[in-house]
């Protein structure tokens, strides 16, 4: 009598639990490394504003202040100070443009003893943690920070650092709609 050896693999529902646990691992995986990329776009956003905001504290400190309010030559002179950080000023149009890690423009602008920094495109969760970091971290140079939509002014505040509760109700207009710009007011601490 012969024996016919029988190789056993896995059958279909071994093999569906196997793909199942298979496909947890990899979202899991997913998951995290999206967190992770998420918090790095946060952590390179706020170093640039910070940078940003310290680099031009120091050219104002240089710079007449009078020759810096004319726009143009203002931004022309931002530009050309290197004011913003390596890889954010792009050449679009034959202009320069400054884009930030959420794709969204950068834009300043001058007034008399402070500085307007808007940073566009920000999703709401980003918006949440924008907000709360830098006014942690640059709370005494701050005069306002909220959200605005270009058109209108969602929320502001003028105390600083800014809670969890209050960074979440002035970026609930960017969770509901997929973003808005970020503003800071920064003040102007000039040595001269």
């Amino acid at each position: 009598m012969t024996r016919k050896n029988h190789k056993r693999g896995f059958n279909l529902i071994e093999a569906a639990i196997v793909l199942g646990v298979v496909g947890l691992v990899i979202g899991g995986i997913w998951v995290a490394a999206a967190t992770v990329m998420e918090n790095m776009k946060v952590n390179e956003t706020v170093d640039g504003i910070l940078l940003t905001s310290k680099n031009l504290q120091n050219l104002i400190s240089v710079k007449d202040s009078a020759s810096m309010t004319e726009p143009v030559y203002f931004w022309n002179g931002i530009i050309a100070a290197n004011v913003f950080p390596q890889g954010w000023v792009k050449a679009q149009s034959g202009a320069n443009a400054v884009i930030n890690p959420y794709g969204g423009t950068v834009s300043i602008a001058n007034n008399d003893g402070y500085f307007e920094m808007y940073i566009g495109n920000i999703p709401g969760d980003a918006c949440i943690k924008l907000l709360t970091k830098i006014s942690l971290i640059a709370g005494q140079t701050l005069q306002n920070a909220g959200t605005f939509d270009g058109g209108s002014l969602f929320s502001y505040t003028t105390t600083f650092p800014i809670t969890l509760e209050d960074a979440t109700d002035s970026c609930s207009p960017a969770l509901s709609s997929g973003g808005e710009s970020v503003f800071f007011f920064f003040n102007y601490t000039r040595t001269n």
